[in-house]
């Protein structure tokens, strides 16, 4: 059985533009898993005003009980194994797009993100039938569900319990600092 992908019902996106992936795991008596992000949310101020305005937020998601867990480079991930029925395909994050048809798409998917608040492409989903989990066996993941987390360029899977998320706040890009490498680093 082909395993297949469900979006996530949430109101946030990933932002596939920004290298930030980062994942936390923790052992111990109430283990759980961690994956902070950048993500976009809409403005609920401007939402209820009929307006489309994209927030940048850290996005804080936090699995319990995580018991597997795997990385993907984003070009080994094979997107082709899984059915993408479940998601509409104006949102399947693969494939090529008619140019002329790229202004009607963004419009129905902000009219879609603002109508419902949940993201039509959060670029976070669950997986059915998923082959890892029942390579695993049942056994150990009767409760589970089996995530996948799409950044820029790496892919995260985790098989574990429930999902919740937070957002850490609004990113002020006004007071962000630019990077600077410590050039101890790059002396080699």
């Amino acid at each position: 059985m082909q395993q297949r992908i469900q979006p996530l019902q949430v109101p946030w996106q990933i932002d596939s533009g920004a290298p930030l992936l980062t994942l936390t795991v923790r052992e111990g008596q109430k283990p759980f898993l961690e994956i902070l992000f950048l993500g976009i949310l809409l403005d609920p101020e401007e939402r209820e005003k009929g307006l489309y305005t994209r927030r940048d937020h850290q996005i804080l998601v936090r699995i319990d009980l995580p018991g597997w867990t795997r990385t993907t480079p984003e070009s080994f991930f094979d997107l082709s194994e899984y059915d993408w029925s479940s998601v509409e395909k104006t949102y399947r994050p693969f494939g090529i797009v008619d140019p002329s048809r790229l202004e009607v798409r963004a419009k129905k998917y902000e009219l879609d993100w603002m109508r419902t608040n949940i993201c039509p492409k959060p670029r976070a989903y669950t997986i059915h039938n998923s082959h890892w989990m029942q390579e695993i066996g049942s056994k150990y993941v009767e409760k589970d569900q089996h995530y996948l987390f799409m950044g820029e360029d790496l892919y995260i899977e985790v098989i574990g319990g429930k999902l919740s998320w937070e957002s850490k706040g609004i990113i002020d890009w006004s007071q962000a600092k630019p990077y600077k490498p410590d050039k101890k680093e790059n002396d080699e």
